[in-house]
């Protein structure tokens, strides 16, 4: 609720930047098409900056046998396929807490993620340790699935995801800006009506593009006081009976 803004606003915002807020060149329903793809470029772009700003997290059960489990079903878990824009990893949770599942490329697939299939033991249990990966998609998004390359352990697994940009439908709904974030997408589709409008569009072009460094600057900083800590790569093999070698 930093700085929300209702399609209402957003669409005469760009009418006026525009200086089309009463021609018919441009129907309502037109605007609300293009602010609703603009607002989805510009969310994609602030989950390249901070994966965690549009951070949702839904709970599987697995039943212990099943190697796939699909997006759409609704049965095991939910997110729909069309609340899911990307995966950021699966944790199996237990009373001792949560234990991150390493993902596997279609390529390992059937190899184990360092000494070989079986290898490694689950948490807290004797089968071997279940790796993920999400396939799939389809012409709407129906096929997508979330799979392992071994059957999980029944039991509860966290799956923490990237929602997909809502859609906004009435005049009243709202998208939270931010720091005035909303500008990209209100300037964007304030092109495309002067565009319409045959006028010249150099002026909002140059203020478009001007939005692009507020965003990568403080689309990233969400927690200003500390920066961020690269993540620790792992080898995927084994180094020797020494022990695992980090990547340099």
């Amino acid at each position: 609720m930093a700085r929300t803004r209702t399609l209402a606003q957003m669409r005469l915002q760009a009418r006026t930047h525009a200086d089309a807020v009463y021609s018919q060149n441009t129907t309502d329903a037109e605007a609300n098409v293009w602010i609703n793809q603009s607002l989805a470029l510009l969310w994609g772009k602030l989950t390249k900056l901070d994966a965690r700003r549009f951070k949702r997290t839904v709970v599987l059960t697995t039943d212990g046998s099943a190697l796939e489990y699909d997006f759409t079903d609704g049965t095991r878990f939910s997110p729909t396929a069309g609340d899911l824009q990307s995966l950021l990893g699966v944790d199996w949770m237990n009373a001792s807490g949560r234990y991150p599942l390493s993902r596997f490329d279609f390529n390992d697939r059937g190899v184990g993620s360092l000494l070989g299939p079986g290898s490694m033991p689950v948490y807290g249990s004797t089968s071997s340790t279940p790796r993920y990966a999400i396939e799939g998609q389809g012409i709407d998004g129906s096929a997508t699935r979330l799979v392992f390359d071994r059957a999980p352990a029944a039991g509860s697994y966290e799956v923490h995801y990237i929602q997909a940009p809502p859609e906004l439908v009435v005049d009243t709904d709202a998208f939270d800006g931010v720091a005035g974030f909303e500008e990209w997408a209100v300037l964007r589709v304030a092109i495309m009506i002067a565009t319409r409008e045959e006028s010249d569009t150099s002026a909002l072009v140059a203020l478009w593009k001007d939005t692009e460094p507020d965003i990568s600057a403080l689309g990233a900083e969400r927690d200003a006081g500390q920066a961020e800590v690269p993540a620790k790569v792992w080898g995927r093999r084994s180094r020797g009976r020494g022990g695992i070698g980090r990547l340099r």
